[in-house]
C-alpha cells in the first residue's frame, strides 16, 4: 500500500441539498465506491463535504481529475491524504 493505492477522495463545495445517496448515484459513473461519508453537523444538516473511496484507484483517479458539477456546484475533488493546493 503507501501512496499510490491511496483510494479516498475528499470532496468539498457540495450543495447543501446534495445527500449522500445522490452523491453516490453521482460519482459511481467513475467506478465502484466502497465507502462514503457525508459529513454532517449537529443538526443532521450536510457540512458540504464528503469522503469517498473507490475501490480502484484508477476510478478515484478519474474523478479527481473531472471533478464535476452537482446540484449546480463546483465539485472541489482532491485525494484526501494530499495537501492543498498553496495550503
Amino acid at each position: 500500500s503507501g501512496e499510490d493505492e491511496h483510494k479516498e477522495l475528499f470532496v468539498g463545495n457540495l450543495s447543501f441539498k446534495t445527500t449522500e445517496d445522490g452523491l453516490r448515484d453521482y460519482l459511481s459513473y467513475y467506478g465502484e465506491i466502497s465507502r462514503m461519508k457525508l459529513l454532517t453537523g449537529p443538526d443532521g444538516r450536510s457540512k458540504g463535504t464528503a469522503f469517498v473511496e473507490f475501490t480502484e484507484l484508477s476510478a478515484a483517479q478519474k474523478c479527481a481529475a473531472e471533478g464535476g458539477n452537482l446540484d449546480g456546484r463546483d465539485l472541489r475533488i482532491n485525494f484526501s491524504n494530499k495537501k492543498p493546493e498553496g495550503a
